[in-house]
């Protein structure tokens, strides 16, 4: 009887199985099949062919009707039937009465996917930004699956990289100048519609129709610089740019000036310290501007012309906020959406929250002084959020890494830390980055770093961290010699380098605010305000038992409305002293009243250490500014961060500017230096910067 239900094909007892399974791959009229209603199950595409299989018992098929043929696939035999012959195939062996098979959702999705493929014409067109290596990038749309295979076998002679996993039927290529045209000319002579981009003009990808509105008309409370607004006018010109002008320069200014100009909502996102800030600048250029400080506590409203969100309320409220109504978003301190894993994947929430925005949002425009904070590594993202590299191309942050960050395989994996390449990596940089010197437009602004010797007794618990760095170093060689995995030795303390490097900071901050307190009195007791900078919780607190009432505070835990009562009483001379968090005060405090800062401690990186100096040192100055380092005179800590710092500084400072290391404190300090400990420090200071990087 089941003869009779099956309209190509013969199903087979055991004994005929068993015979059969032998010969099957070999046959050219033999089908695997179920003798019940089943769905014939789908393996996947290959060659414009479906895979399919049918089950546990055998049926003859005449697969040369449908060109199909078998293979042995995970010691399963595969039928492999080309889509254009799966209408016929899939009426053949459909239920007939009681038994046959029924096609999976799966393959439906398949056929019909392809069926819309070839009815869709194969083009090319232009993708916003490049690879990891600086070539421009394509989406290719094709109609036949096995075109893919015949692009691959141009690979280096057409394009350079291809990335297809993620795709059905296009696939993603880069590709230079000089490939270019020979691309083209294959691609129509396979009939690939390329007008796209023979048609485009590379100009125009990053060109807006927007222009700046007639600034003299805002009655603005405080008159820009004729810079400002030269400034405000070339990127208005740019639908997506980097505003990284040094602090004190006015990049809060320039951007109102943008985004008055630009009709809709405006979407601000900084740091949560900040929103307060944010919304007085924008009264002083338009009192009567619409905006509204989205705050983690309330539900938001999205129908204000100004919005504005810290970092931690825009990761909250992403998925959610309405991309479409947006014109134009402004990012504050871009810089802290640095962070990126070395598979080239957000490394952070608020990075991940700034890149699906940005991706969403026609005007997007990044605002900070300092766009490179440690390694070449910190631009990736910022470059990804101006699409002038497309990340969606497979291994773009791999190629980056190889081009500009010297990247190397390590016995812990691949190091993407380096720098290589720099010049041509502020070239890319430049062409959507708009940026001002200090010295260049505010040259009566001075900055004098001065460093302040102590030879206080350190602590002895400070001098038995030091023991044990070098202790961990000497145990570090022997494993290093030994091939072992560094990370697995014998450790009776379990020390490790960042756990030291902070707790020896944190007593050595301790040792060194005596001298700092006693020079901060000398200028007190001279009507001269100061602000003081530590980075620590414990110094902080001496700070307040030292002055108490004498001073306003800055620091973690504050309310944006309890900060800008600190920032007011110093601003108006009411507090000559000002302490204050190198962190919880960094960046977008004005402390103008200032000419004199002591800090009392060295950071992890040159860009927290310039964002603390220029609290003083900005626009609204009148005189020269006094910088004063305290540093001890026999740490070894200390000349191991002045030595980071000063190399840092000079790769970014060649990266983003092509200029001077501006951050020299080695020369700053070069006569104090410990020279005894020089090949320790040398040594040390390399593992730190590793261990730092990877935090």
């Amino acid at each position: 009887m089941k003869d009779d239900n099956m309209k190509n094909g013969k199903y087979l007892d055991s004994k005929q199985q068993s015979d059969i399974s032998k010969e099957i791959t070999n046959s050219d009229h033999h089908s695997v099949g179920d003798c019940s209603k089943t769905k014939l199950k789908f393996h996947g595409v290959e060659s414009n062919c479906a895979l399919v299989s049918f089950g546990k018992e055998y049926v003859y098929i005449n697969v040369e009707k449908y060109a199909a043929k078998w293979i042995l696939k995970n010691e399963k035999f595969i039928l492999m039937v080309p889509f254009r012959y799966m209408e016929g195939f899939l009426e053949d062996i459909s239920v007939k009465g009681e038994y046959g098979f029924i096609a999976s959702d799966d393959l439906m999705h398949a056929y019909d996917k392809y069926k819309k493929m070839i009815n869709n014409p194969a083009t090319l067109k232009p993708l916003d930004g490049v690879d990891g290596c600086g070539n421009d990038t394509y989406e290719l749309s094709f109609n036949d699956y096995l075109f893919n295979r015949k692009l691959l076998e141009h690979r280096g002679e057409f394009f350079h990289f291809m990335d297809s996993q993620n795709y059905s039927n296009k696939v993603l290529l880069s590709t230079d100048d000089t490939l270019l045209p020979e691309l083209l000319s294959f691609l129509e002579n396979e009939n690939v519609d390329v007008s796209a981009v023979r048609n485009r003009s590379k100009t125009d990808r990053n060109v807006s129709e927007n222009t700046l509105v007639d600034i003299d008309s805002l009655n603005s409370a405080v008159k820009p610089y004729p810079y400002q607004i030269e400034d405000a006018d070339k990127i208005i010109k740019m639908k997506r740019a980097l505003i990284a002008h040094e602090m004190g320069c006015g990049k809060t200014k320039i951007s109102l000036f943008v985004g008055i100009s630009i009709e809709g909502c405006k979407l601000i996102i900084c740091p949560e310290s900040l929103r307060l800030n944010w919304q007085r600048e924008i009264l002083q250029v338009d009192k009567n501007a619409d905006i509204i400080i989205v705050k983690s506590n309330k539900e938001p409203d999205w129908n204000h012309e100004w919005i504005i969100m810290g970092y931690k309320t825009a990761v909250k409220y992403y998925s959610s906020i309405p991309t479409s109504k947006i014109s134009c978003l402004f990012v504050d301190e871009a810089h802290k959406c640095k962070a990126v894993d070395n598979y080239g994947r957000p490394g952070s929430k608020q990075a991940n929250t700034v890149i699906g925005l940005a991706d969403a949002i026609e005007n997007v425009y990044l605002i900070t002084g300092t766009p490179m904070p440690t390694s070449n590594k910190d631009l990736y993202n910022i470059l990804v959020i101006l699409k002038a590299i497309n990340p969606n191309i497979n291994r773009s942050f791999f190629h980056f890494g190889l081009k500009y960050c010297n990247a190397h395989e390590t016995m812990y994996g691949w190091d993407f830390n380096g720098s290589s390449n720099t010049s041509e990596l502020h070239k890319f940089l430049s062409r959507y980055m708009v940026r001002r010197l200090r010295k260049d437009v505010l040259p009566d602004l001075n900055k004098n770093r001065i460093p302040i010797i102590t030879d206080n007794s350190l602590p002895r618990d400070y001098i038995s961290i030091e023991k044990r760095l070098i202790e961990l170093r000497k145990t570090d060689l022997i494993a290093e010699a030994n091939n072992d995995n560094i990370y697995h030795r014998k450790n009776p303390n379990k020390d490790t380098y960042m756990g030291l490097a902070m707790t020896g900071r944190r007593l050595l901050s301790a040792c060194k605010l005596k001298t700092a307190i006693e020079m901060a009195k000398e200028l007190y007791e001279d009507e001269k305000s100061v602000v003081l900078v530590t980075e620590f919780v414990e110094t902080m607190e001496n700070m307040e038992k030292e002055f108490k009432q004498k001073a306003c505070y800055i620091k973690g835990g504050m309310s944006d409305a309890e900060k800008q009562m600190a920032i007011d009483q110093f601003q108006k001379g009411e507090k000559k002293i000002c302490c204050m968090s190198l962190i919880a005060a960094g960046v977008g405090i004005t402390l103008t009243k200032a000419h004199h800062m002591i800090i009392c401690d060295l950071d992890w990186t040159p860009a927290n250490m310039v964002q603390v100096e220029d609290r003083i040192c900005r626009d609204g100055q009148t005189e020269s500014c006094n910088i004063y380092y305290v540093c001890h005179k026999e740490s070894i800590l200390d000349n191991i961060f002045i030595n980071m710092i000063t190399e840092k500084s000079e790769n970014i400072d060649q990266v983003v500017d092509q200029a001077e290391n501006t951050i020299d404190l080695v020369k700053m300090i070069n006569e104090s230096n410990n020279k005894e400990a020089n090949t320790f420090i040398s040594i040390l200071k390399m593992r730190l910067e590793k261990i730092i990087e990877n935090e």
